[in-house]
Parts: C-alpha cells; sequence; structure tokens
C-alpha cells in the first residue's frame, strides 16, 4: 500500500511525497474530519471539518520543545493512532499505551517502548488490549488494558524483554483506570475486587512482585479514575470514589493516609473531577466543579492538607485530561481554550506561582490524552495526526489535485448550517458544476436548501435552487436532471415524498413523482437504470423493501428487479451485472441469518453467492474487477482485525491481508463517511487518524488496485511515435454530464512511483534491468498493444476495427495464476496527432522484478460512449 500525503513549498509552490517514504510533511494539508467527497476528471472535492496545514507528521505521539513548543528536532517515531497513556522508561526513553497497531512503522499492538535515541525497542513487544493506565518500578512496567473477559485487568511485563513477569498474579477482577508507583508500593485505581468475592475496592495497593494486594485498606467502594501521590497522601478522583456514610451521596475526591489506607479529612467542596495531580502543598485538579458557584475551570488548586481552593486561576476552559508538573510550570493536556476564545487546543503551559498562561503550544490537532515532561523536550500523546495550525479563507469545501495538494485558485464560500439542519452529506459533479446535498446553508450570504451548485473549477456558487424542504441524501446526475433522495416532504413548494428529479441547470422540479413511504437514503445510476435504496417498503406504488431500480429512459419502476431480501440499504454501487448493497439483507442464505454486505444480480435482484464475513457495520462500496473497497464501522472482516478500511476478493469475497489498511482510531458506531476512486487511488473522508502505519488525519489517498487501469494523464508525456487510430477524439471533449456511478472514472495525474533502493536480484536469481530499461520496455510493449486492431467486448463476440472514441488505458499484469499488477497508466493524443504513453510501476510490481525478469501480458481497456472494449494485445519479458 501506498499513501499519498501533499507539500505546501516555501512561496507557494506545490510538491508531492510519497508517504512510503515520509509521513505528513511540512506543508501537507489534512483535515479533522471528511464528510463528503466528489470526484471528476480533474480533481477530488472535500468537505471537510478542520481543514489544517501540517507542521509535522507525528500520528498521536509527538515529541516538543519545552520552550514554545515547537517540532523537537531529535528523531522521533510516528504513532498510527491514539496514546492514551506515557511513562519514563528511566533510561531516557518512553513507554506508550494506547490504541495503535503501528508505532515507527513497527507493528505494536497497543504496548511499546521507545528508546532515547528515538527507536523503537525491537526486544520490548507485548500485544495487549487497548491500555488505559501505565506505571513503572525499576524494570518492571504494569499496564491495564481496560476490561478484557478472561485476562487480569492488570498485567507486569519485563521491560528488557517484553515477557510477563514470572509470578506476578493479582487475582482481580472489574477493571484499573490508573495506576501509580510510589517507593516499593504500587496503587490501582478503577472498580476492582478480589476474583470471586463481592470485597470490591475504588482504591487498592498491590504487592509490585506478585500483584497480590496488601494489608493496607483504603475502605472505598465504588469507582476511582485518576490517582495522585505524595509522601504522606493518596489522592483520588472518579464517579464514586466512595459513598458518604451519613448521606448516600457520591464522593468524588478523597485523600488516604499512605500508611494505614485510613481516609483523611482533606475533603474540597468540588466535583466532578476529571484528571488531578499533585507537587509540594497542592493538589491541581482538572475540571472540578465549584460547589460554590458551579463553574468548571479546566484545571484548579487546592491546598494539599486542607482541601482549601488557591487563587490559583490559569483562565483555561474545556476539559483536562492530564496535569503534569515539572519545575516552575504546570502543563495540562485535553480539549482546551482561553477563556473567551472559541479556537480549542490540546495542550497549555501555566506558571506554577502566578497562573499566568505561557507562550508554549504544540499545535496538536485534537485532544491530548498525556503529557511527559523530560528536560528540555516534552513528550505529548492523544488522539490526533499531526502537529498543525488552522488553514485560513479555504472556504466551505477544499479541491484537491491529482498529486494531492490543495487548489489555490478555488474559492468556494463558506457554508453554514441553519438551525442545526445536517451538514454535507453527499456530492456529484456534473458537467461544469459541483452539486452538494444536505441540509439548509448560508452560502456566500443567501440561503440554499437542501442542494448547494458551485462551479467545479472556480468554487464560485451557482444561480441554482431546487428549494427542497428537508435534507437531502443522495445526489445523481444523469443527462439534464438531478435526482435526488432523502427525508424531505415537497420540493419548489409541490408534494414530493422522498425521491424527486429536478432540472440540473435550474433546479426547477420535473414532473416524475414515485413517492416512497419510507426514507429513501442514497441512489446510484449505471447509466441505464437509477437505483434507490433505504428504509421504505413502498415506491412508485409498488412493494420495493430496502431497494427498487428505474429506467431512466422512460422513469417507469423495472418490474424484472424485485429483490427479496432487502431490508435497510444503506449504500449502492453496481459493477457489471452486479449490484452491491450495504445495510441489512434479511434471511440469507438461511431464515434469521442477517448479512451486512452483499451483491445482487442487477437482472431480477436476486443474491449472488459472494457473502463476505465482516462484522459490524458496512457502508461507502468502490466496487472493481478484482477487488472491492469497502468502509464502514466494522473492526474485524474474515476473522482478522480490520478496522474501517477494506479490500475484498470480487470473486469470492474474502479479505485481500495485503495492503494492511487498517483505521486508527476510527470510530465503532459510525465509519467513514465517503470513498471514492480518484486516478487509481481512493480517497476516503472520516474521524480517523491513520491508515495501516501511515498518519493521515480524516482524508487519506490510498493506491488502490481496482482491477482497471488508471485513465489518462493530463499532463503530455514523451511521444512513443505511436500513430493515432482513426475515430479518437482531439484532447478535450464536451460536457456530457455524470453517467452515475460511484464516482466517475478519474482522468487525473498521479506522480510516478520513486524508484526502490535497490534493484538487485535475489542470490541465483537473474539480474533484473535497471529502471529505465524496464520503463522502456513497459512503453514498448504497451506501443504494440495500440496498434493492434483485434477488440473483443467484454462478455461479446470478438470485433476488428480501430479504437473508439474515449478513454485508452494500459495495465501490465504477470502471466501466471496470481495475475499481480506489474504498472497501469494510460495513453493519450498528444499535440503531435501520436499517442502517448505514461505507466506506473506497483510496488509489488518491483519486488517481482528484483527477484528477476517477469513475462508479462499488456491489456488495453477502451471505454467508449457506450461500451468497454478490452484487448489483451501483447506480451512482453520485463527486467532482462
Amino acid at each position: 500500500m501506498a499513501l499519498w500525503v501533499v507539500v505546501l513549498a516555501a512561496g507557494g509552490g506545490l510538491l508531492t511525497a510519497p508517504a512510503a517514504h515520509a509521513d505528513l510533511a511540512p506543508g501537507a494539508w489534512g483535515a479533522d474530519t471528511g464528510l463528503a467527497i466528489a470526484t471528476d476528471a480533474e480533481a477530488a472535492y472535500v468537505r471537510a471539518k478542520s481543514p489544517y496545514e501540517v507542521r509535522r507528521g507525528t500520528g498521536g505521539l509527538a515529541r516538543v520543545a519545552r520552550e514554545g513548543g515547537a517540532p523537537s528536532a531529535a528523531p522521533f517515531p510516528t504513532v498510527a493512532g491514539t496514546v492514551k497513556v506515557i511513562e519514563s522508561d528511566g533510561a531516557g526513553g518512553w513507554i506508550v499505551g494506547g490504541t495503535f497497531r503501528y508505532v515507527g512503522g513497527v507493528r505494536r499492538h497497543n504496548l511499546a517502548r521507545i528508546l532515547s535515541d528515538g527507536r523503537v525497542d525491537p526486544g520490548f513487544a507485548p500485544s495487549v488490549p487497548p491500555v488505559v493506565a501505565l506505571a513503572r518500578a525499576g524494570t518492571t512496567v504494569y499496564v491495564s488494558a481496560g476490561r478484557d473477559e478472561g485476562s487480569e485487568p492488570i498485567a507486569a511485563y519485563d521491560l528488557a524483554n517484553g515477557q510477563a513477569l514470572p509470578g506476578w498474579s493479582p487475582r482481580l477482577e472489574g477493571v484499573a483506570w490508573d495506576l501509580a508507583v510510589a517507593g516499593d508500593e504500587l496503587y490501582a485505581a478503577g472498580d476492582l475486587s478480589t476474583a470471586g468475592s463481592d470485597d470490591d475496592r475504588s482504591v487498592l495497593q498491590l504487592d509490585p512482585r506478585t500483584g497480590a494486594r496488601t494489608a493496607w485498606d483504603s475502605g472505598a467502594r465504588g469507582r476511582a479514575d485518576n490517582l495522585a501521590v505524595s509522601a504522606t497522601t493518596v489522592y483520588a478522583e472518579g464517579g464514586s470514589v466512595l459513598t458518604d456514610p451519613v448521606t448516600g451521596d457520591p464522593i468524588h475526591l478523597a485523600a488516604f493516609d499512605r500508611a494505614t489506607g485510613r481516609r483523611t479529612v482533606w475533603a474540597p467542596d468540588v466535583s466532578s473531577v476529571s484528571s488531578l495531580a499533585v507537587a509540594g502543598d497542592t493538589v491541581y485538579l482538572g475540571g472540578a466543579r465549584s460547589a460554590d458557584d458551579g463553574s468548571t475551570p479546566a484545571v484548579s488548586a487546592v491546598d494539599a492538607v486542607s482541601g482549601a481552593a488557591t487563587d490559583w486561576a490559569p483562565g483555561i476552559t474545556g476539559t483536562a485530561r492530564t496535569i503534569r508538573v515539572q519545575d516552575d510550570r504546570v502543563v495540562i493536556g485535553g480539549r482546551l481554550a482561553r477563556a473567551g476564545e472559541g479556537e480549542h487546543r490540546g495542550a497549555f503551559a501555566v506558571s506554577r506561582t502566578t497562573g499566568e498562561v505561557l507562550d508554549w503550544d504544540p499545535q496538536t490537532r485534537g485532544e491530548v490524552e498525556d503529557i511527559a515532561l523530560a528536560g528540555t523536550d516534552v513528550v505529548v500523546g492523544g488522539r490526533f495526526a499531526a502537529l498543525a495550525v488552522p488553514l485560513p479563507d479555504v472556504g466551505g469545501i477544499l479541491r484537491v489535485l491529482p498529486d494531492g495538494t490543495l487548489d489555490t485558485d478555488w474559492r468556494s464560500p463558506p457554508m453554514l448550517s441553519v438551525a442545526g439542519s445536517s451538514d454535507v452529506t453527499a456530492m456529484e459533479v456534473a458537467g461544469d458544476t459541483l452539486y452538494a446535498a444536505g441540509g439548509e446553508w448560508v452560502v456566500g450570504g443567501r440561503r440554499a436548501s437542501g442542494i448547494a451548485a458551485f462551479d467545479r473549477r472556480t468554487g464560485a456558487r451557482r444561480d441554482f435552487d431546487a428549494r427542497v424542504a428537508g435534507p437531502v441524501d443522495a445526489v445523481v446526475p444523469h443527462g439534464d436532471r438531478l435526482y435526488i433522495t432523502g427525508f424531505f416532504g415537497s420540493v419548489a413548494g409541490v408534494e414530493r415524498n422522498r425521491v424527486a428529479a429536478v432540472d440540473r441547470h435550474t433546479g426547477e422540479l420535473l414532473p416524475w413523482d414515485p413517492a416512497a413511504n419510507g426514507a429513501p437514503k442514497t441512489a446510484i445510476s449505471d447509466g441505464r437504470r437509477l437505483y434507490v435504496g433505504g428504509r421504505f417498503d413502498w415506491i412508485a406504488g409498488t412493494a420495493r423493501p430496502g431497494v427498487a431500480a428505474f429506467d431512466l429512459a422512460t422513469g417507469a419502476l423495472d418490474p424484472t428487479f424485485a429483490p427479496t431480501h432487502v431490508r435497510d440499504v444503506r449504500t449502492l454501487a453496481p459493477f457489471g451485472d452486479r449490484l452491491y448493497v450495504s445495510g441489512t439483507i434479511a434471511d440469507y442464505p438461511a431464515p434469521n441469518d442477517y448479512r451486512g454486505l452483499v451483491a445482487l444480480d442487477t437482472k431480477d435482484g436476486s443474491v449472488l453467492p459472494w457473502l463476505p464475513d465482516v462484522e459490524g457495520g458496512q457502508g461507502e462500496i468502490v466496487p472493481g474487477a478484482d477487488t472491492v473497497w469497502i468502509a464502514g464501522a466494522f473492526s474485524r472482516v474474515d476473522g482478522v482485525d480490520r478496522r474501517g478500511l477494506a479490500a475484498l476478493d470480487a470473486k469470492t469475497g474474502r479479505l485481500r491481508l495485503e495492503p494492511d489498511t487498517d483505521l486508527a482510531d476510527n470510530p465503532t458506531e459510525s465509519g467513514p463517511y465517503a470513498l471514492r476512486s480518484f486516478g487509481g487511488r481512493l480517497v476516503i473522508g472520516g474521524q480517523f487518524t491513520g491508515v495501516g502505519d501511515r498518519p493521515t488525519g480524516g482524508v487519506a489517498f490510498v493506491d488502490a488496485d481496482l482491477g482497471v487501469p488508471p485513465p489518462p494523464d493530463t499532463t503530455p508525456p514523451a511521444d512513443t511515435g505511436v500513430p493515432p487510430a482513426a475515430g479518437d477524439p482531439p484532447p478535450g471533449g464536451a460536457d456530457t454530464g455524470n453517467p452515475g456511478s460511484t464516482g466517475p472514472p478519474l482522468g487525473a495525474p498521479f506522480p510516478a512511483s520513486p524508484a526502490p533502493p535497490s534493484v538487485g536480484a535475489r542470490p541465483g536469481a537473474s539480474p533484473s534491468a535497471p529502471r529505465s530499461t524496464v520503463l522502456r520496455q513497459l512503453t514498448r510493449a504497451a506501443a504494440r498493444a495500440l496498434r493492434g486492431r483485434g477488440l473483443a467486448r467484454r462478455n461479446g463476440p470478438v470485433r476488428t476495427g480501430t479504437l473508439p472514441a474515449g478513454t485508452v488505458r494500459v495495465s501490465v499484469r504477470s502471466v501466471g495464476s496470481r495475475r499481480s499488477m506489474i504498472a497501469s497508466g494510460s495513453a493519450r493524443r498528444s499535440s503531435t496527432g501520436r499517442y502517448a504513453v505514461r505507466l506506473r510501476t506497483t510496488t509489488g510490481g518491483w519486488r517481482a522484478l528484483r527477484r528477476g525478469p517477469v513475462r508479462a501480458s499488456v491489456t488495453v481497456t477502451h471505454v467508449g460512449t457506450t461500451s468497454v472494449v478490452t484487448r489483451v494485445a501483447s506480451t512482453a519479458t520485463l527486467g532482462r
């Protein structure tokens, strides 16, 4: 897998950088959340929340300077995921825990050690559930991984080798939310009890060698979330550390004598504490609600002995997840803002004596969960992808060029939601217009109801007003029409129940009216039919639960397409004679058996024998000849951990193990919001922070072999001298609108693959040719294919003739059982009237060539206006 990120060079120049060699680079852009995506032959259009310019791509762990907060020059690994807790390893390095699968490109399952030189410790690799707390004593690290049935809530590992500590057996049940080591004592806060008993405690002391409970007894029953330990006292906070014996009310904050375990008289008059720390004679509290005036500052301070409030008041609001004290400063992490300011930050540094906010900002995008202080540097962990600053004046929608850079000439007006209506839920391009569907907005000072239209090259709002009374969930352009579905009751003041058609140039309502009785959520076209899916039972006066098809020529309901097992549809994706459906498919393949993803036969709607095993909700689909990409709120596919994004075999439905496209931090309640094809790649939008081993933010570009080579380039490559075939159009073309698919084919240039560090063959293999020789061989083979005259229609008879009008695509695959993709690209007419070929090698192709010569076939796929024609036109031996 290759991820592509963009670099904005000094002076405004635009460059690209392959993520195989660099993570999010300085000047790259990103976004916290990608909501909707549309694509055309020139660009991808992205509706995103909180777009930013990257200072350094880090993932959920960053090392910054103690003064100012700039990224540290010291080497430090990236993390694809969330770092929840950070602990010093006692040797200048750190132990990190959270929810992640890669640290510095090295697979680590939620727990890792980073050495003092920034390397990931190769000898420390325990695999644990998501980590919520860490503590260390000498060379032993204690880990709480939350609730995991059947295992101890607290584990102990040897830092030297990552092995479980011999003799460690706490025999506890429940969950420990925090751990603390003081001297030779280990404390745990949570909701814990001895296995097999109801003797529960919110604060425990454990033997650091065996994990057994000691005689120290706090007597506290309830739940504690955080600990802080001083020389004499154990402080604990939580939802209910213990219960008041007189009133029965929960006590959120309490202190216990470190020698005896007895509760002290320390009782600050606050509640709802989110974090705490102790230093000297002061206890710092995060989110403590004052009993006097009900205020909830992000951080405050009380006396460590009396509990009386101090006048230390930094004026920071929000939620403080962690508090750390170092010398003369207090560092706070969470989701925070200065009082009176709306912009949130992940961390602040405050003077310990005066409460003054210091000039320190690590520029994290997202919440900070923990902070470790180490000399002149600070290590920050949380849920973010980069150190970055907001991008100003980018408008409501971003236009992304084929190399991944933002189009700096594009200026769409801001889109402000009206009265809490929904944001953009779908976008499509037709001709020169970009359509955005959703709720109601103010766009450029004017209201737009349900649909807003923009010039696809400039971003200017178009004079289009459909006046839809309710949210629109899908727009499908076809010819001069724009088909819409959603939860609306009228269009332009005329009753339309959930489904309608308007003129795509003016927004004027058209007569077509196949009313639905439920909630159609999605629609898609294959150029011949319009498919409508959602939660409904009747549409156009006919029983069609979940999905229906309409003839685009007549507007009539197709009587032959009548699925029987579909109940609720989220996404539809046609490809050839299949219609892929995600949603709820009932009683298949047996009664009371439910599926979330199937393929239907487009002839009659019957379920085909293609049944992926996906655990969790499925949403977006991009199908191809060999691979079907799915995105959603799933966590496992074929019994393999794979969150949010997966590639399935188009023939069997089985998971393709490579590439690893696990989405870091993908929400389990809702998956990615958008997935589109884009010039041989996928563009995905959601709330994730990484793909595979790379931090990305909420919008990512992923190389994807869809079984169809990328469409033509728009930059003139070298002239191959192949004469054009008769009937080919001149460069450019007429505005034909969108034939309606999961996204129009994209004719966008993409960065050439970098040469591998070495193309030498393995011992015993034939030496591979230099890269320049291989590329020359590829080009010549493609040229021979273009000269071919015999063309075979897919699933049709052989015919002869020249290449018809349309897009010429070229792919090169190895000959054999696996048919691996070696290279793909396109052919286009140059200014001299000859065909020019541009090919890009795949990572797998280079691996194969490094092992020796490869026999390969060259395929020309020609996408005409009414047909797709494919021909295996020539073979060649590459790398010889």
